[in-house]
């Protein structure tokens, strides 16, 4: 699965070109990925700083993330993402625009642009290369070269010599962003690792339910190497962990393995099928799931509808019925998130309370307000909620009443009780 922020976001298809002026398009690089990529694929991405402070918190993209202190007055996030001072914003500073512009990139068209560090080899093959992974997904995202230098949010591709390869912005910038690689070290699946950061796509490793899947070991390591591995709680999952993502680190002994101990392969040959979810339904997230009627059905050993019990504004799972009790409006109101009223009382909708899920008059309260997320089964999704993305409609069953399980919110769990089929009735 995928990590993206709900806050500002949502992402989707793509076919590229590069423009040979602001008015003309050439055909997409037809080279593949395999002439240009290199031993150094395997690599994990990283920016090589100089000089290292403390490590803090801030707010990017207006959620709490954890930082490293770097020379000239920069913040490295998650080990190849280097953020200015303008780009954050410390605990008690007024909001501004910068943070919180971006994420997904206007009209699904991505601008960039050369710096003089870029060479002719970066030009015509490593970055026609890296383009096409992504081309190859079938994502229709545009990748335009802007040659007149005229739009107002781009890339700068570049190269360095520091043994580096890092990104500017997680998602579309405010303004410009960078991109920059060590071509000695690192090939062009690594530049499409960091195109992934452009597109809003964060590190797999760090998605808060990689417990479930994944040990994760930072003894041994300087805090100012081992932050990186933090989880980021902003960040909501998006299908199935992705041990093929391309956004995955390697595996390293002892420090990040599968629950067994074991490794994965490194994938810096293209993206994943659940990177491409990832991106499909950030592009898309304000109508993945299209507005209407449903009927909700978790796979348990005899599958359950959601039902409300308007009497008692109470909610349950039951034999699926196929009655007006078991149908749902669907609508989405704001940055991926929807309300779920009663068919019965147009007036009442899902709410999250103390002691779980129940019917309440709509006031637009974030407790009322859920994402419709891709969960870790096929066709099945997650209804998290907006005041904790740690948090999703789960059934209880536990204890009494089983035939009639209870809803409630729990933590993430590898478990059919908390995965959610939408069945669209009109």
């Amino acid at each position: 699965m995928k990590k993206v922020n709900l806050s500002s976001t949502l992402l989707a298809t793509m076919l590229v070109a590069t423009v040979l002026s602001s008015c003309q398009k050439k055909e997409a690089s037809s080279i593949g990925d395999e002439s240009h990529t290199s031993p150094g694929d395997a690599k994990a991405e990283v920016y090589r700083f100089q000089r290292s402070g403390n490590t803090i918190q801030a707010y990017y993209r207006n959620h709490l993330v954890d930082l490293l202190e770097i020379e000239n007055g920069m913040y490295l996030l998650g080990g190849d993402v280097v953020l200015k001072r303008e780009d954050i914003r410390m605990p008690g500073d007024p909001r501004t625009e910068s943070t919180t512009n971006g994420v997904a990139w206007p009209n699904k068209t991505i601008y960039y642009r050369y710096d003089n560090t870029a060479s002719d080899n970066l030009k015509n093959h490593v970055w026609p290369a890296a383009t096409q992974m992504w081309v190859n997904a079938g994502l229709g995202l545009q990748f335009v070269y802007d040659q007149q230098a005229v739009q107002p949010r781009y890339i700068v591709l570049g190269e360095n010599q520091d043994q580096s390869a890092y990104s500017t912005s997680i998602g579309a910038p405010a303004g410009s962003m960078r991109i920059s690689i060590d071509l000695t070290v690192y090939g062009a699946g690594n530049l499409a690792h960091e195109i992934g950061h452009a597109l809003g796509l964060e590190h797999e490793q760090t998605r808060h339910d990689r417990e479930l899947f994944v040990l994760v070991n930072t003894a041994g390591l300087t805090p100012n190497w081992a932050y990186q591995y933090n989880i980021k709680s902003n960040a909501t999952p998006v299908g199935p962990f992705d041990f093929g993502s391309i956004m995955l680190y390697p595996s390293q002994n002892n420090r990040l393995t599968k629950l067994d101990g074991t490794g994965w392969p490194t994938n810096r040959r293209n993206p994943s099928a659940t990177d491409i979810l990832g991106i499909n339904y950030k592009y898309n997230i304000t109508s993945y799931t299209s507005d209407g009627t449903y009927e909700l059905t978790t796979q348990l050993i005899s599958r359950k509808a959601l039902q409300a019990d308007n009497l008692h504004d109470s909610i349950f799972a039951g034999a699926v019925r196929d009655t007006l009790a078991q149908r749902w409006r669907v609508r989405h109101q704001n940055n991926g998130f929807y309300k779920l009223t009663a068919w019965r009382d147009s007036t009442k909708c899902l709410t999250k309370s103390n002691t779980g899920i129940v019917l309440q008059t709509y006031t637009g309260v974030d407790s009322q307000l859920w994402a419709i997320t891709p969960s870790y089964i096929n066709q099945y999704f997650r209804l998290v909620s907006k005041t904790d993305n740690k948090l999703c409609m789960s059934l209880d069953t536990t204890g009494v009443g089983i035939a009639r399980p209870a809803v409630a919110t729990k933590g993430f769990k590898v478990d059919t009780a908390q995965q959610w089929q939408l069945r669209k009735i009109q």
